[in-house]
């Protein structure tokens, strides 16, 4: 009986450890993607430029470069978020529209995904959900562009974004989170 036991147990360590070395080395290419970030000031990912450069370097730190999207029904608000922008008169491209629908319908279907691509699609999701926020919050246009005696301040205040962001993430609904902070 006691041996069954142990056969069960190794069975079950055996099975797994693989997700465990796919989050380490999921983990191990958002690093990477990070630090290129954070040295050069540039990364470009799934055919876009990230846009969100500090903030994003700050939100997978304080992430320890862990995965930040763990569910696809967050990707999949994070998705209806992002359609949802055109009643503000923004446009979905500019938060990478179809790149999120196609990883999330890649992340969806179940199939395999290699560990760096899996980083890429995090970090694609990620600067999606930040370039959201800010233009939710401050507007797209910079209104020194229309009048440089502009006078009002566009700061954070005392916010700390990246912590927001992933309470945002990591909330029941990220819709719900969305809409407590930007209500229409």
């Amino acid at each position: 009986m006691t041996r069954q036991y142990a056969v069960l147990l190794l069975c079950l360590t055996c099975i797994a450890l693989p997700v465990n070395a796919q989050d380490e080395t999921v983990s191990e290419a958002i690093a990477l993607e990070i630090e290129q970030l954070a040295s050069s000031g540039q990364l470009r990912t799934r055919g876009v430029d990230v846009a969100s450069g500090e903030l994003l370097v700050d939100v997978y730190e304080r992430n320890q470069f862990k995965l930040a999207w763990t569910r696809v029904e967050q990707i999949g608000e994070l998705l209806d978020a992002i359609k949802a922008v055109e009643a503000d008169g923004l446009n979905p491209a500019d938060y990478h529209v179809e790149q999120v629908q196609v990883g999330y319908e890649l992340l969806r279907s179940g199939e395999s995904v290699a560990a760096d691509e899996r980083a890429e699609l995090d970090l694609l999701f990620t600067d999606s959900l930040i370039r959201l926020g800010y233009h939710e919050r401050f507007g797209k246009v910079n209104p020194y562009t229309l009048d440089p005696e502009w006078n009002f301040r566009r700061d954070a205040l005392d916010i700390d974004v990246a912590e927001e962001t992933l309470a945002a993430i990591n909330s029941a609904s990220l819709l719900a989170s969305l809409k407590a902070q930007f209500p229409r």
